[in-house]
């Protein structure tokens, strides 16, 4: 059986599924590894001393798509975790929400995808599509740090307190 060998477009090596990179997809073409980092560094320098992409304009636009996109995914998260609302205080302000572990272990869990080599926690959950939604909910920043450094937020606390006396003033009436 011939096999059809595939090599570098830059050096000319023999590539397997070890050292190869796509270089274009549409078409198929494949360049060692080595040679895809040149190509990346060489598109990377030429980006950067474009003098169309240093404007201050063309800056901002490019701040602003990615803003945009970041938005966009964070949106699909919250929604996907319970909507756009705090569990906690009902905050809604979407500048303020995020992502909460139930139980804890939050630290332990980035630290854990840093060495698979997830960039955050909220593009891991992107890829594979929203598991373990039991395991999070949405909270804004300071239910969630509150819970984190306290174990408890305020807010629980005084629901908790709350429930206490309404639940004790049917034994204390005087």
């Amino acid at each position: 059986m011939n096999e059809y060998k595939k090599y570098c477009l830059d050096c000319s090596i023999e590539l397997n599924e070890n050292n190869q990179k796509s270089y274009d997809a549409k078409s198929g073409y494949k360049v060692c590894i080595p040679c895809a980092k040149i190509r990346s560094k060489k598109k990377s320098d030429k980006r950067k001393n474009d003098p169309n992409n240093n404007t201050p304009e063309a800056i901002e636009s490019q701040r602003i798509i990615r803003v945009n996109r970041i938005n966009k995914h964070k949106k699909e998260l919250l929604d996907a975790y319970g909507g756009c609302q705090c569990v906690c205080c009902s905050e809604n302000n979407f500048e303020l929400l995020t992502l909460d572990h139930k139980n804890g272990g939050g630290n332990e869990h980035r630290r854990e995808l840093k060495k698979e080599g997830h960039i955050t926690i909220y593009r891991y959950l992107r890829i594979n599509n929203y598991p373990d939604k039991d395991k999070y909910q949405v909270k804004c920043l300071n239910c969630n740090a509150a819970s984190g450094l306290w174990g408890i937020c305020p807010h629980e606390e005084e629901r908790m307190v709350e429930d206490f006396k309404n639940k004790s003033s049917k034994w204390f009436k005087r």
